[in-house]
């Protein structure tokens, strides 16, 4: 079996849609935006992850609506000098990862640090605005959410500064959720947030 690597037509999705795109509008636009767009490429044949029945049946992404509260205003500290590291997937594959910075924030009373990662695969694209990986766990997985976790993209030049804004209405499945053939990085142990975050993808009910 061929294993798929998880990133391009997700890190298409993502500059069109994330950091830029996203915080320039009003969030609920931002969020309508996304999950539009996220849909057509589920959509379509040529770019969907979906295996051939479920795609015949496919309809819509459950998700969560959009909620203002999980659109969070950061701290951004960047991590000069980080050495790579060798990222667990959910194949026998491992990605190499180095740690770009940390977000720092406050949500559902904690104050959170959250690593955000440099995929060093995905950086020999050729893009204009590289971008950024942010996996993470939460409390709803495995019972609302999928269980190994969901993730974000930034755009780097959104992380140039002291502060940014995550928006986790727009926090999505990794690819093998929907199909084995992918090769999706599992969030490290430091990406836990030890509190609901109920925004963004969520399984079938």
């Amino acid at each position: 079996m061929t294993l798929k690597i998880y990133y391009p037509v997700v890190a298409a999705l993502a500059l069109l849609f994330s950091s830029s795109a996203c915080f320039s509008q009003d969030g609920r636009t931002a969020y309508h935006d996304f999950w539009t767009e996220t849909e057509a490429i589920f959509s379509n044949p040529e770019t969907s992850p979906l295996l051939p029945d479920d795609a015949a049946r496919f309809d819509s992404i459950a998700r969560y609506p959009f909620n203002p509260k999980y659109r969070i205003k950061a701290t951004w500290e960047p991590a000069e000098g980080a050495k790579p590291q060798s990222v667990k997937t959910t194949t026998e594959a491992r990605r190499r990862m180095q740690k770009a910075g940390v977000l720092k924030f406050e949500v559902g009373g904690e104050k959170i640090s959250l690593p955000v990662y440099r995929d060093l695969t995905a950086a020999r694209m050729k893009v204009e605005d590289p971008w950024l990986f942010l996996p993470f766990t939460d409390l709803t997985n495995g019972s609302e959410t999928y269980g190994g976790g969901r993730y974000i993209e930034l755009n780097e030049s959104d992380l140039r500064g002291e502060s940014a804004v995550i928006d986790f209405n727009v926090a999505y499945n990794p690819y093998c959720v929907y199909n084995p053939k992918y090769s999706c990085p599992i969030p490290p142990a430091e990406n836990h947030i030890p509190v609901k975050i109920e925004a963004g993808a969520r399984v079938e009910q």
